[in-house]
């Protein structure tokens, strides 16, 4: 599948750069980023946000850094910071 950081590059994903699939859509990572592509982009957080969102500077705060786009220069998904050896938020809340 291939994409595009808005502003930069190109990437592609293959079968091995999956980690997930949720309800909202699935995730890829590739070397230090996930990227995050909507099943229906227009449940996605709008640009505004994203960019609102990027401009958050705490180390310890996930967030979305880019906008990515298709082939067709539809917005997407974005990228954010990969972390290993996390927890999800909602598991600390439940006895999963």
């Amino acid at each position: 599948m291939k994409y595009f950081i808005q502003g930069e590059s190109k990437i592609n994903f293959t079968k091995t750069d999956f980690v997930a699939e949720g309800g909202e859509g699935e995730l890829y990572a590739k070397g230090d980023q996930i990227f995050k592509i909507y099943n229906d982009p227009k449940k996605m957080i709008s640009v505004a946000k994203i960019q609102e969102l990027a401009r958050l500077d705490k180390p310890n705060i996930i967030r979305p850094q880019a906008v990515l786009l298709d082939n067709k220069d539809r917005i997407v998904g974005f990228s954010m910071a990969r972390v290993k050896q996390s927890v999800a938020l909602p598991r600390l809340f439940t006895n999963d």
